[in-house]
């Protein structure tokens, strides 16, 4: 970066966490892809007290900040985290870049990357994104026999009748049998429909709550499988099993109402990127396009060329 202040192990990035493992992913999905290309060093550091922040700095009594390196970046995903972001910015001269749509004017961050379904323009400031970053890559020699359920749960968006949804999943086991199964489910997933998906459990269908696994378990099984089931209300499960290049089929959950977000999947559908329910049905086939753009290593591209950072 033109006037950067890197130290000797490269780029200083803090990135800023609001706790939830969402944002949490996609902050990490981009550090990660910046890190294949250049040199960093990353903190990481939670939301910060405006106020007593922006006095412990001033008058030099904050110990935590005194602890780091001065950044280049500063990067955050999350609504919590975009005062945090732009006070740090400021005092450190470092430039700022939110992950999704800000609740603030746009032109007080320095980049914006924002999803495709919220309606934003690109702009020297907004990247527009396929769906949210991810830290998703696909393993460099897949499983061909192996096939992960992805099931979310009721939101404020989305119905729930799991009655259906094992019904569905019963004729993609008869229809699929070679296929090595995991199913996944979610925090947001009801206590009756785990219990119903454990009941389908057998020789080539295994179930791995969400509270048995760790952070790494899911990447991991996407990355290594050929194909994917999600439910449609797990968006951005979608997108991180399109960028592990897996042949990606949608499980219907009824929506409360149309929404942006809905449309940015069907979407999919048209382009051929992923296999709705009934198109699978009438077909027989799990099939999809194998060119969906890995969103954080394309974004990661142009940080680095828009801040000349160096490899």
């Amino acid at each position: 970066m033109s006037g950067s202040k890197k130290n000797n192990k490269g780029t200083v990035i803090w990135l800023v966490t609001d706790g939830k493992p969402g944002h949490q992913n996609q902050s990490e999905g981009l550090v990660q892809a910046l890190a294949s290309r250049i040199p960093l060093d990353v903190k990481r550091l939670p939301v910060l007290p405006f106020w007593k922040t922006l006095i412990g700095k001033l008058f030099h009594k904050n110990f935590v900040l005194k602890l780091f390196p001065s950044p280049d970046l500063v990067i955050g995903a999350g609504s919590g985290t975009h005062k945090t972001l732009l006070l740090i910015s400021w005092l450190f001269g470092a430039k700022s870049i939110v992950l999704m749509k800000p609740d603030l004017p746009r032109f007080l961050f320095d980049l914006c990357l924002i999803p495709s379904h919220d309606g934003v323009e690109s702009s020297k400031r907004v990247i527009v994104t396929r769906g949210v970053l991810n830290r998703l890559e696909a393993a460099e020699k897949k499983k061909i026999n192996q096939g992960v359920i992805l099931i979310g749960g009721p939101s404020k968006h989305y119905q729930w009748d799991h009655k259906a949804l094992v019904g569905q999943l019963q004729k993609i086991f008869s229809a699929m049998p070679h296929i090595q199964w995991v199913i996944a489910d979610s925090r947001r997933t009801p206590g009756e429909t785990k219990s119903a998906l454990s009941s389908l459990v057998k020789e080539n269908i295994s179930y791995s709550p969400v509270e048995l696994t760790d952070k790494n378990w899911l990447p991991t099984m996407l990355s290594e499988s050929t194909y994917c089931w999600v439910t449609e209300d797990s968006v951005s499960m979608v997108y991180e099993a399109l960028t592990a290049q897996n042949h990606v089929g949608l499980l219907p959950v009824r929506a409360f109402r149309e929404n942006r977000i809905q449309q940015g999947v069907r979407k999919l559908v048209e382009e051929q990127y992923v296999t709705a329910y009934q198109d699978w049905l009438d077909s027989g086939e799990l099939v999809g396009k194998s060119d969906f753009a890995n969103e954080a290593q394309r974004c990661a591209d142009v940080i680095v060329k828009q801040y000349r950072l160096s490899y």
